[in-house]
């Protein structure tokens, strides 16, 4: 990351060039602690067999260190390992073996029986499980692959005489055709096209064969390094320990390294444990001298060391200096002053740390927040941000800033020395807060710098009481069960007290404590309907509690059920339960065009539960809702009202009978005009009407068939009760009785004080003698005579 200045960019450069120097260092330490037994000659450990293996690094190895000549010359042997002149083969296919990546072992180590004879080389092979299956007698030509070992007997095999059998051995360097081709020493060979040699026998191990069980799995772990503090004394001890690589993997050893970076002295260097063993992961190291010390840790696998192998660093130091560690306070905030110049430590607005002139500024505030190993983290009141030491760095010169909290130890800052004179230490070292040059002038830089004593690195820390703003009530909204709260956050706020009172009461009782500087809302569900209640807020936090200013206050009433008793065609009646301490309740209907609900109804009274709604139109769906009101004791003129009641769906009854209109009357049927019925249709009053085609035959006289099959005598558009003969709209006289036609009467029947003869209820036309119950009549066209 680069500064925004000259002064950071320097420091930013020296950081580069110490990490460039750190870098020479490793690598020089990486040489200096190179196994010496690189080419296997000294490896006496007890390890596991190879679990890959590389035949063409074999072979090439082979191919390198032999010639053609078919003698015993030595000229062109590898000088790093000996050599048995006249008897070399088994000890140059053993550097091959090892140049190829199989592991010594106990057994088979540089210039054992095992390394340097080829009958025990091969019993070796035999012995490991992982090999002895990848054993051929006299394998075919394409048996043999390139960096297998092969082994032979020049006389005949005698059972039970192994191992001496063996008499020499060789190792596959290339193929020609179909051909293997053998390299071996005394006598030497370089790709020798006879590869059986004219043996009696011929042995090869198929090492490229291994199976994929045997190869490099697993990953190791990146041993990240935890030790149990950060500053020591001379002579106390440090454990470190760091995390474990899986044991499915193919892990070999942890190997550490301990270097005192003030002294480029490196105290410790090796594998923390035997090869295989995941659980040698921590190590006890008693610090020999004042100083930095660096921690590096590698896990390192048995295949592809340079790829897989995973490494972890830390730098841990002593205390160099005498004083012990302050505690202050667990928490607390405070200004922190240089003693002598007394300038203010500022957290600027570009996060880096200077002295100010004191401003009683929120970014001259710090919170101090102590740690249980005695360290503290120095949080800066306006930015939220934690004092930090510029990546972990201890040099001269490091810059001091304020970054996210992020519990690191760059973020852990030990208090030493007295009152007036403190100094400040990150925990990752050493090096103590440091006024730059030791200036005077407003945004002098502050950064790390070795302790010397001097006023530039002495400060006082002045603690303060923290004034949090008054926190005002915003909005109080009814909710159901009580009501929703909300107020202004307040700056520097970690938590907020919520208090209540009912009017009647005279204190204030805290209800309950909102954790979250930020939180700016509460839902208060425990109210008493016909209540007023007051409420007030108070911020809190740490250290201090803030007062209060503008509270809120509300009657509380309880939501009302609504239902429905009537629906007309034209009004609805509802009724609702009585609410306490309610004074009335407005009724509500949604208005569809506004999309919104309008007050259509006060209904004074706390008992009044009900209402009639008129002026609706028929078969018209409306929604109602209903709150109760009243007014709060708090402010007499302040109406209340209370959460919505249910939302009900009514709609109005449909309009059946006769209606008014411009042309005339008609008949409705669930508010539709019926043109297709005629009959006869009973009105409200009880009459009945003429209806055809569905309008009203006011002027009609006559009979009327009706839907029920009857014929009905109808005057003047209305159904008549008379009993009588009447004259009918087809010139005929029919006689009804109490105004239905009678089909199927005979007899006399009088009109207007004359007798007729009537047959199946109409007036015959008949001239002559009739008889009617046993008595004769004389008639003409029908008129008794």
């Amino acid at each position: 990351m680069f500064m925004n200045d000259v002064r950071k960019g320097k420091f930013h450069m020296a950081r580069i060039w110490k990490k460039t120097i750190c870098m020479v260092m490793v690598a020089a330490m990486i040489i200096v602690y190179m196994p010496n037994d690189i080419f296997g000659k000294n490896n006496i450990s007890k390890v596991k067999a190879a679990t890959t293996y590389n035949g063409g690094a074999a072979a090439n190895y082979g191919l390198t260190y032999t010639d053609n000549s078919g003698g015993t010359n030595v000229n062109s042997y590898n000088s790093g390992y000996a050599y048995f002149q006249g008897n070399d083969c088994a000890n140059y296919v053993s550097q091959c073996l090892v140049a190829g990546g199989l592991q010594t072992d106990g057994t088979w180590y540089a210039y054992s029986t095992a390394w340097k004879r080829a009958d025990y080389l091969l019993e070796w092979f035999r012995a490991k499980p992982e090999y002895s299956g990848l054993i051929v007698r006299n394998p075919s030509p394409s048996d043999v692959k390139i960096g297998d070992p092969l082994f032979y007997v020049w006389g005949t095999e005698v059972d039970g005489k192994v191992p001496n059998d063996i008499d020499h051995a060789g190792i596959c360097t290339g193929v020609s055709g179909n051909t293997p081709l053998v390299s071996a020493h005394s006598n030497n060979r370089k790709n020798f096209a006879a590869w059986r040699m004219n043996a009696g026998a011929v042995y090869v191990v198929k090492l490229h064969e291994l199976s994929s069980s045997q190869t490099a799995h697993g990953e190791m772990t990146t041993p990240t390094i935890t030790t149990n503090r950060n500053c020591y004394a001379v002579g106390e001890t440090m454990n470190i320990t760091w995390d474990k690589t899986s044991s499915q993997s193919d892990f070999l050893h942890y190997w550490l390294i301990i270097t005192n970076t003030d002294t480029s002295k490196e105290c410790y260097g090796g594998a923390t444990g035997a090869n295989g063993d995941v659980n040698a992961n921590s190590y006890q190291f008693t610090i020999p001298e004042a100083g930095h010390y660096r921690i590096n840790v590698w896990a390192v696998p048995y295949n592809d060391k340079d790829n897989r192998q995973r490494m972890a660093s830390k730098t841990v130091c002593t205390y160099g200096y005498d004083s012990e560690t302050q505690n202050l306070g667990n928490d607390f905030y405070a200004t922190i002053m240089n003693t002598g110049i007394k300038k203010y430590v500022t957290a600027d607005s570009d996060d880096n740390v200077t002295i100010r002139t004191g401003s009683n500024q929120a970014n001259q505030l710090w919170h101090f927040i102590r740690q249980s190993n005695g360290s503290y983290e120095i949080v800066n009141y306006a930015s939220g941000k934690a004092l930090d030491d510029y990546n972990w760095e201890q040099t001269n010169g490091t810059n001091v800033w304020v970054y996210p909290r992020n519990n690191a130890t760059a973020q852990r800052w030990f208090i030493r020395g007295t009152a007036g004179a403190y100094f400040l230490n990150a925990s990752c070292g050493s090096a103590v807060l440091d006024v730059e040059s030791y200036g005077s002038a407003d945004g002098t830089n502050v950064w790390l710098y070795e302790r010397n004593d001097s006023g530039a690195q002495k400060f006082t820390i002045q603690k303060q009481s923290i004034n949090l703003s008054k926190c005002s009530v915003t909005g109080l909204a009814r909710i159901q069960g009580g009501f929703k709260l909300s107020w202004q956050t307040v700056s520097g706020a970690t938590k907020y007290e919520i208090y209540r009172k009912k009017q009647t009461d005279t204190n204030y009782a805290k209800l309950t404590t909102v954790a979250g500087g930020t939180t700016n809302t509460y839902k208060d569900t425990n109210c008493v309907s016909g209540v007023t209640y007051q409420y007030l807020v108070r911020a809190v936090n740490n250290y201090t509690t803030g007062a209060s200013e503008y509270g809120g206050y509300g009657l509380y009433l309880d939501s009302t059920n609504v239902w429905i008793t009537a629906a007309l065609t034209k009004k609805i009646s509802l009724s609702w339960n009585e609410v306490n301490g309610a004074n009335g309740y407005y009724v509500y209907m949604y208005d569809t065009a506004s999309k919104k609900w309008q007050r259509v109804l006060d209904v004074a009274g706390k008992s009044t539960t009900s209402c009639t709604l008129s002026g609706l139109k028929q078969n018209t769906t409306y929604n109602f809702l209903v709150k109760a009101y009243g007014t709060c004791t708090y402010n007499k003129t302040s109406i209340h009202t209370s959460y919505n009641s249910n939302v009900l769906t009514v709609t109005t009854a449909a309009y059946n009978g006769m209606k008014k209109t411009s042309k005339g009357w008609y008949y409705y049927r669930n508010g539709v005009k019926q043109t297709n019925y005629t009959g006869l249709l009973k009105r409200t009053n009880g009459t009945w009407c003429y209806i055809k085609n569905g309008k009203w035959q006011s002027k009609f006289t006559g009979i009327v068939k009706h839907t029920d099959g009857k014929y009905y005598y109808v005057y003047k558009g209305r159904k008549k009760n008379s009993t009588k003969l009447v004259k009918n709209t087809d010139g005929k006289w029919w006689y009804v009785k109490k105004g239905v036609w009678q089909p199927k009467y005979k007899g006399i029947v009088k009109k207007s004080g004359k007798k007729y003869y009537v047959v199946k209820g109409k007036k015959s036309n008949k001239t002559g003698y009739v008889t009617v119950k046993g008595k004769r009549y004389r008639v003409v066209k029908g008129k008794v005579q």
